[in-house]
């Protein structure tokens, strides 16, 4: 898909393993912060895992069953998002293939996704606390899904779609700038069509550079004229390098709400992307 030229909006460039990957941001220029690191192993819920200095690790979280229980429920919601919308989608249906389903049609996609980023886990079936409890597990501290500053994000998911070749993606950022976030835990978990070209760029150990080592947008950013609630970064100590990391089938990426990552860009030429994104707090 080409960049449209925006009015206002200066082009920018990251490398995502051998892509490189453009975009447009308007609004106020990026800048360099203070000379200060927001992330502390001694306050923070990951600082006790021995993985910390990388900011992210990947684990085994859902047995074979779980996964397909999972994947069933996602992809009967989408579904019946489309049929909601007039689409035709037939019984079975596949994540794989939305792109061909909304055909482009951007004003349709935007109304999947404004339901799809505003789930929550009682509208599904599946056994999340079950899940949350297995994700404690792994970094040896208890979680909750309600996050202690807003009652309004308790048991909040998000199912994220990217389209093939699309622009359908966040610019690189941390969500530890927002501070609802920043006592946090995030998870990205795959549900259909990641691959080496469609997983979650992250930069490891990026958490813990110091602010006037990253340059990034003073509030939330315009992204290809799409508005984002968070800053979104341009550079980090001289980078603009990111990697995708290598999470498959029952596996889910946790990593740090101050890690930067983003900008994933969905490079397969005909296979929708589809991920669970959630953010759980600690429970004591």
């Amino acid at each position: 898909m080409m960049n449209i030229h925006i009015q206002g909006a200066a082009l920018y460039s990251v490398i995502v393993d051998n892509d490189e990957i453009n975009f447009q941001l308007g609004g106020a220029a990026p800048q360099f912060g203070d000379p200060v690191v927001l992330a502390h192993a001694e306050q923070d819920i990951l600082g006790g895992t021995e993985w910390y200095s990388t900011g992210y690790t990947v684990e085994t979280l859902l047995s074979d069953v779980e996964f397909k229980e999972i994947s069933a429920e996602v992809t009967e919601k989408v579904r019946d998002l489309l049929r909601l919308n007039g689409v035709e989608a037939p019984d079975d249906f596949r994540l794989a293939d939305y792109h061909k389903f909304v055909a482009g049609d951007d004003s349709l996609h935007q109304k999947i996704i404004e339901v799809t980023r505003e789930l929550r886990m009682p509208h599904f079936k599946f056994d999340f606390e079950s899940f949350i409890r297995k994700v404690s597990e792994a970094i040896g501290h208890p979680l909750k899904s309600a996050n202690n500053a807003s009652s309004d994000i308790d048991a909040f998911l998000i199912v994220r779609i990217n389209r093939p070749q699309s622009e359908d993606y966040n610019p690189p950022h941390k969500d530890g700038y927002l501070p609802v976030w920043q006592r946090t835990v995030n998870l990205w978990v795959p549900i259909a069509g990641v691959s080496e070209k469609s997983a979650l760029p992250v930069v490891a150990g990026s958490h813990l550079l110091p602010e006037d080592k990253i340059k990034r947008t003073p509030a939330g950013a315009l992204l290809n004229g799409k508005p984002y609630r968070v800053p979104a970064i341009v550079e980090w100590d001289g980078e603009k390098a990111m990697t995708r990391a290598k999470v498959g089938e029952g596996e889910a990426l946790i990593f740090s709400p101050l890690l930067i990552h983003g900008c994933a860009k969905n490079m397969a030429e005909d296979t929708t992307r589809v991920a669970l994104e959630l953010r759980l707090s600690s429970a004591t």
